[in-house]
């Protein structure tokens, strides 16, 4: 009795199966082979091969959004200034400090203004003085502003936004004789408001970054603290007693400041994760519907060979130009972060060009001969 050859079997299904891989492996750069494809098959595959697209175009942006450090703010050249004050806030023990108890700002804190001075933006308006100020050369380098719990955090940073500090201890003799351009400048600052906590980096003059957030995970990073704690046990955080050297504490305490931010930042940052998700998930859906939209408009044409094809086909056929570009762009995302969001749009124009150019063009018409 003949025995059965369960290679063969084997073999034939792998026949079967390997042309028709092949034949969408080649839809990934032959135009041709992705039109034949995508009007050859039902049109839940361009529809299951447009929402992968969909979703791998999205990956590199929102990867980088949610991999956003809160303390990426303070990572320039223009931040010593900013460390240095903090260092000095951190060094200055007759300076009460500023507590907080189960994710809020506690104990109580007064809300002074200057009697003589007033916002350059809005001259009825005062402005309020900092809770402590790091001054060089008569000039406020770094400020924090700790909230009262009365006014709320508008009225703060309007204030904190549209004040010069700078101005604000000295007579009018003192703020005549320094009223030049490199006088009038704003100051790097922390405001801490009941919920949240605001900064702002300054460098002459001008706003160089910022960050907002809030208290919800601090203690995911500082787990060592209790539930009732100081700014300043933050930035002391896991500093032996014994240490003595300047160089050693600076650093330690602007390792502890960092990872601060890079807490306070996560619900913001989860947000911004979310929105960005959200916002290039709709231009991209609708980039590819204009792309089938288009598709379409080209064959419109008398003499066009493809006149017969309906709107929906043109979607059909985008759907599956669609995959080449979201991978390229995926790649392209994450070697060079700030093209994330335009490299699907330009690619995926530059495939549907080409094919356009090719595939559905209008067929030469017939002179006879004829010049």
């Amino acid at each position: 009795m003949a025995k059965l050859v369960k290679g063969k079997v084997i073999n034939q299904k792998q026949n079967k199966a390997w042309p028709k891989i092949k034949e969408f492996l080649r839809t990934l750069w032959g135009n041709d082979a992705n039109m034949n494809y995508a009007l050859g098959h039902k049109w839940y595959w361009a529809l299951l091969i447009g929402f992968i697209s969909l979703i791998i175009t999205l990956v590199a942006p929102v990867v980088n959004a949610f991999n956003v450090k809160g303390s990426s703010y303070i990572a320039g050249a223009s931040s010593d200034s900013f460390y240095y004050g903090l260092y000095e806030y951190y060094q200055d023990a007759d300076t009460s400090p500023v507590t907080f108890s189960n994710g809020k700002l506690s104990g109580t804190y007064t809300y002074e203004t200057y009697t003589d001075y007033t916002l350059e933006k809005d001259p009825t308006a005062p402005a309020i003085k900092p809770y402590y100020s790091f001054v060089r050369q008569d000039l406020h380098v770094l400020d924090i502003y700790v909230s009262d719990g009365v006014h709320d955090d508008t009225t703060y940073l309007n204030s904190i936004l549209g004040s010069n500090p700078n101005f604000g201890d000295a007579t009018t003799e003192e703020r005549t004789k320094m009223s030049s351009e490199k006088y009038i400048r704003s100051s790097s600052f922390i405001f801490f408001s009941q919920e949240k906590v605001y900064s702002r980096l300054y460098a002459n003059a001008q706003s160089v970054s910022s960050i907002s957030g809030n208290y919800n995970h601090v203690l995911e990073e500082f787990k060592e603290l209790s539930s009732s704690y100081s700014f300043r046990d933050v930035l002391n955080y896991k500093i032996p007693s014994t240490e003595s050297s300047n160089l050693a504490l600076h650093t330690a305490m602007l390792k502890n400041y960092k990872a601060y931010a890079d807490m306070v930042y996560i619900d913001v940052k989860n947000e911004q994760g979310l929105i960005t998700m959200g916002i290039y998930a709709a231009i991209n859906t609708g980039v590819m519907l204009l792309m089938g939209f288009v598709i379409w408009l080209m064959c419109r044409g008398k003499s066009n060979p493809n006149r017969g094809l309906k709107i929906w086909h043109g979607w059909r056929i985008a759907g599956f130009q669609a995959l080449t570009p979201s991978i390229l762009a995926l790649i392209i995302g994450f070697i060079m972060a700030q093209f994330a969001a335009m490299a699907f749009v330009l690619v995926y124009s530059f495939r549907v060009m080409f094919l356009s150019m090719k595939y559905l063009r209008p067929a030469p018409v017939d002179t006879g001969g004829r010049k």
